[in-house]
């Protein structure tokens, strides 16, 4: 049996390594796996707050020029016509360059019917605007002429004069601002203003002033009272650049497009910059959309090379190579165990075969030779003819062959556990009275220790095998006798303690060092003052006692004080009642406290 174990146990062993090592890739491709989601959704919302950043640098800086043109509405409201110095002092203290940085200009549009025409255009040229004129030159209902656009520079004085009510995209805007009382932002339009080569496209923002300053109640009303519009004209790419210029290395570029879906032909800017990867692709890319004085717009964002250099991606690479070394690592190392327990289960059944064989080549002359030794001795007995120093040495070689046969018995159990096939066979004993028969067997052999027993009140009935705790008793009271080189008495103690039996040795020995106690009961294991005092012992006695009370159900413990003695405690559980008397119980003798 235990062969077909040993048998299904060598490709278990064979594939073990194997099992580690993909149970290792499993483990790395799934944690890489996890690692990346939870990276990527990282990523993902690093890249979503970056966005957002954006989206909330444009909308609050748009606001804050809308709120500037709402402070000049309310100029031209409350005086009805500002005149070109004050408009020019107002506006140069808002420093337009240091504070607003991306804004063409700051600018007022004068509403006037076509009767008051020529009273305009007497206006600006007595103001020193002396080439004054409304543009282009054509009849309509009303006009909507330029008259203020600060700073002076070349392009916004290329605007001075310019009906931009005649012009669809702008008159829309105009007309909605007119209408609600409210900021409008126009569609995509070229400003006037692109006098050079290099033209961007370009938005405006108008906010519309009404005589006596409030805001009218009625559309009809606001019509009529409309005095004209304060607005700015934008170049998108200076807006933006303005806003987001000082980013050296921005981690996401955008795509603005004006109007509710993104349409090549409505594009505003792209934020490119010199020496960008054309092959480089996003990591991800989204599309929003932002309301700008009641105008949308749609914004494509995606990442940047500067994104992936700050955000590292693909973790699971570096977990799959970690894992795979690992597995590897691992794998060597279970291989090269498997083959050393494959060479040491070997060896096993190579030591198990010769202690077999030598079992049985040594217990056959021993046993002779203590047969031959124990006739000698009852012949010398009888007949006489030996001297006393003969018959000395006729004792000893029975002793010595006793111990060698006994020896030999201990190191085949010590193999049969090992292998697994130590066993022993239960049935129901008296336990007070085996052990008083050990007691009798080892007392005559003594010379220089005294046997103290004390019996329990009543037969201890336990499930046991009678040889092997009788192997159990001798090992333990050996033991006692051996670690008490001096003499002494040694105590045996047999009680009953709930549903267990007890069985107690206590020696005044040598004792046992404190350290060593958690170790005594290990193959081999033998305590270091031992060797100090040249006491012999191989370390197998007590592990294959430890064996025997185990498979009886029971435990064994030591309690030691080095030197100062030990004591030994033996617990086995008690068998239920047996339905009738057990041979030669009766035949007990009653318990007593023998001393010898």
């Amino acid at each position: 049996m235990n062969d077909l174990r040993t048998a299904s146990a060598r490709p278990q062993l064979f594939w073990a390594p194997y099992v580690a090592l993909l149970t290792s890739l499993l483990i790395s491709f799934g944690a890489a796996y996890y690692v990346g989601e939870t990276s990527n959704r990282t990523y993902q919302l690093r890249f979503e707050n970056q966005v957002q950043q954006t989206q909330d640098a444009i909308a609050a800086r748009i606001e804050t020029y809308i709120s500037t043109l709402r402070g000049v509405s309310g100029l031209f409201a409350a005086e009805d016509m500002v005149e070109r110095p004050a408009f020019h002092a107002y506006v140069s203290r808002l420093d337009l360059p240091s504070h607003y940085p991306g804004i063409q200009g700051i600018g007022f549009s004068l509403r006037a019917p076509p009767d008051q025409r020529a009273a305009v255009v007497d206006f600006m040229r007595r103001q020193g605007v002396t080439d004054f004129r409304i543009w282009p030159d054509s009849d309509r209902p009303e006009y909507h002429t330029i008259i203020y656009l600060e700073p002076e520079d070349r392009r916004n004085l290329a605007a001075i004069g310019f009906d931009m009510f005649q012009e669809p995209v702008r008159r829309a805007a105009m007309e909605r601002a007119r209408d609600t009382g409210l900021p409008a932002a126009s569609g995509k339009v070229v400003l006037v203003q692109e006098i050079d080569d290099n033209k961007q496209a370009g938005f405006l923002i108008y906010v519309p002033a009404y005589r006596g300053g409030a805001i009218p109640a009625t559309v009809a009303q606001r019509r009529a009272d409309l005095l004209g519009f304060a607005y700015s004209p934008f170049r998108a790419g200076d807006l933006l650049n303005g806003i987001f210029g000082s980013q050296t290395e921005p981690r996401i570029g955008f795509e603005l497009y004006d109007g509710a879906e993104p349409a090549p032909e409505r594009l505003l800017h792209r934020s490119e910059r010199a020496g960008d990867d054309p092959t480089y692709q996003p990591s991800f890319t989204t599309t929003t959309t932002l309301t700008v004085a009641g105008r949308t717009w749609s914004l494509v964002y995606a990442t940047r090379p500067a994104f992936e250099r700050t955000n590292p991606r693909n973790p699971g690479v570096l977990i799959v190579t970690a894992g795979l070394l690992i597995g590897v690592l691992l794998f060597v190392v279970m291989r090269s165990l498997t083959r050393a327990r494959a060479e040491a289960e070997a060896a096993v059944r190579v030591r198990d075969a010769f202690l077999s064989v030598a079992s049985h080549e040594l217990k056959t002359p021993l046993t002779s030779l203590f047969g031959n030794a124990q006739l000698l001795l009852r012949r010398a007995g009888r007949e006489g003819g030996l001297s006393e120093r003969d018959r000395r040495s006729a004792r000893v070689i029975a002793e010595q062959s006793q111990r060698l046969n006994k020896l030999i018995d201990m190191l085949l159990d010590h193999s049969r556990i090992q292998a697994g096939r130590f066993r022993v066979d239960r049935a129901p004993l008296n336990l007070s009275l085996l052990v008083r028969q050990v007691v009798d067997e080892i007392r005559p052999t003594l010379a220089g220790h005294v046997l103290e027993l004390s019996d329990a009140a009543e037969p201890l009935i336990v499930a046991g095998d009678e040889l092997r705790l009788e192997q159990a008793l001798q090992n333990l009271i050996g033991n006692a006798v051996k670690y008490s080189p001096l003499g002494g008495p040694i105590a045996i103690e047999v009680e009953r303690q709930h549903d267990d039996a007890i069985v107690r040795i206590a020696d005044r020995g040598i004792g046992i060092p404190r350290a060593a106690l958690a170790h005594l009961f290990e193959q081999f294991y033998r305590a270091p003052n031992v060797d100090a005092r040249s006491i012999s012992g191989m370390g197998i006695g007590l592990y294959v006692t430890h064996e025997i009370v185990a498979q009886h159900g029971g435990t064994i413990a030591v309690d030691s004080v080095e030197g100062q003695g030990s004591i030994f405690t033996m617990r086995l559980p008690l068998a239920a009642p047996p339905p009738s008397p057990i041979p030669d119980q009766s035949a007990a003798p009653e318990p007593d406290k023998v001393t010898r």
